[in-house]
């Protein structure tokens, strides 16, 4: 079965990144990505935010860019077209190519490349994501899904669902915390010895089903 994962790719050396620091909170959105070599892709994206020339003066110094050029201009974003050097730095094109993924979007920020990509199946995915690991680039997994009548995650009960869901609205994952345990089992209507067992069988089925790990399931 094929699956759709979204995550965060982090590194110096990933293309823009070095351009996009000088700026305040640019994103850039690509629209097309050419490749007659994999290693020296040509990559078009629209660019949100504010100082542009900062951006472009970024562009003309990073040495994984070969070229680029403005190719519009409107006045709340740009298009731009950018011609990437493999040789200077971290391209991921190739790493696609060798698992069979196929991007169905990304975007570039100061803080990394957010990427929403399909693959074949499991294997492919963490193939992709130890490729990438290989290279030093740090993966975040944000969200996994499969066709919109698959569950790619048969393992968590619904009353682990549950739970983990009300942890995330609470604030029970956010740094700083916002929300203890107690509160997300007064939400549940549980005992806070109850939260918390569906809480950590629940990540470790979730963690077991997103990368084939082998957990006791427990349906409580």
């Amino acid at each position: 079965m094929s699956l759709v994962a979204e995550f965060r790719l982090v590194h110096p050396d990933i293309p823009t990144v070095d351009a996009l620091e000088r700026t305040d909170g640019m994103e850039l959105t690509a629209e097309q990505v050419l490749a007659d070599d994999p290693g020296m892709p040509i990559v078009f994206f629209w660019a949100d935010g504010e100082r542009y020339d900062a951006f472009e003066a970024g562009l003309d110094d990073e040495a994984g860019i070969a070229a680029w050029e403005r190719i519009e201009s409107l006045p709340s974003r740009r298009f731009y077209r950018v011609d990437v050097d493999g040789t200077e730095s971290v391209v991921i094109y190739p790493t696609d190519l060798a698992v069979g993924a196929s991007r169905l979007g990304f975007s570039a920020t100061a803080a990394g490349l957010d990427v929403r990509m399909r693959f074949p199946d499991r294997e492919a995915m963490r193939t992709y994501f130890a490729r990438c690991r290989e290279q030093d680039i740090d993966v975040s997994l944000a969200r996994l899904y499969g066709s919109e009548h698959d569950d790619p995650f048969p393992g968590v009960s619904e009353k682990q669902r549950e739970a983990l869901c009300a942890a995330v609205e609470a604030g029970y994952f956010r740094v700083p915390r916002e929300a203890d345990l107690a509160a997300v089992a007064a939400e549940l209507g549980v005992s806070t010895q109850s939260a918390s067992e569906r809480l950590r069988r629940g990540t470790a089925a979730l963690v077991g089903d997103a990368f084939g790990a082998d957990e006791p399931r427990d349906g409580s």
